[in-house]
């Protein structure tokens, strides 16, 4: 379980099956739970950001389409007596969504994303409510706007400083395609009024 908390960053340098970061955490032990831009992964090395990625991580999240070099977002499991200043994370990526907007506002940014539409119930733009918590990358962020210029599958973030320079939002471009997990509690409550409503019928 995490927060959606980035601790910092590490460096790409080694993708495919073993995917390997440069960072600077010595006391992490193997099996322990390490978010990777949201994902939540298993260390196989002792003292060492070293992971083995399954075909279903490399097909659901952005990993395996990462480069050496590229920037992501770390954050360690939480601990009972951790703080949680974002909101639940459990590291189970929901869907890759593409960055459609990025804008500087005085010291802030404000950042789109749009929520892709799948043949599947309920929609998981249903999982989005303004001011309502999501993950990007990792990142736990408040909807700030939805349905902006008319755009209906469109999600606006406000980006302060702090979060723009600690993370590799800094480093994103249009078209960029990020990890997004939708919050929990909304699933749970969806899926719940979805199933009740199609036994109704």
């Amino acid at each position: 379980m995490f927060s959606g908390i980035v601790e910092k960053t590490g460096k790409v340098v080694a993708v495919g099956e073993k995917f390997k970061l440069k960072s600077e955490w010595p006391d992490v032990v193997v099996g322990e739970s390490i978010a990777v831009n949201g994902v939540c992964l298993t260390t196989t090395l002792a003292g060492g950001l070293e992971f083995d990625l399954g075909p279903e991580t490399l097909a659901r999240t952005n990993l395996g389409k990462l480069k050496v070099g590229d920037a992501v977002n770390l954050e360690r499991s939480l601990r009972a007596s951790d703080r949680l200043s974002g909101h639940w994370v459990q590291g189970h990526v929901d869907c890759v969504a593409k960055i459609t907007s990025l804008r500087a506002e005085n010291d802030s940014w404000w950042v789109g994303v749009e929520i892709p539409q799948f043949n599947q119930q309920p929609d998981p733009i249903l999982y989005c409510v303004n001011k309502g918590s999501i993950t990007i990358d990792g990142i736990s962020l408040t909807i700030a706007q939805m349905n902006a210029l008319k755009k209906e599958r469109e999600i606006l973030f406000q980006i302060i400083p702090h979060t723009w320079q600690l993370t590799n939002l800094s480093q994103r471009s249009i078209d960029d395609q990020v990890n997004v997990e939708f919050d929990i509690l909304g699933k749970y409550v969806v899926n719940a009024f979805t199933s009740y409503k199609q036994s109704l019928v």
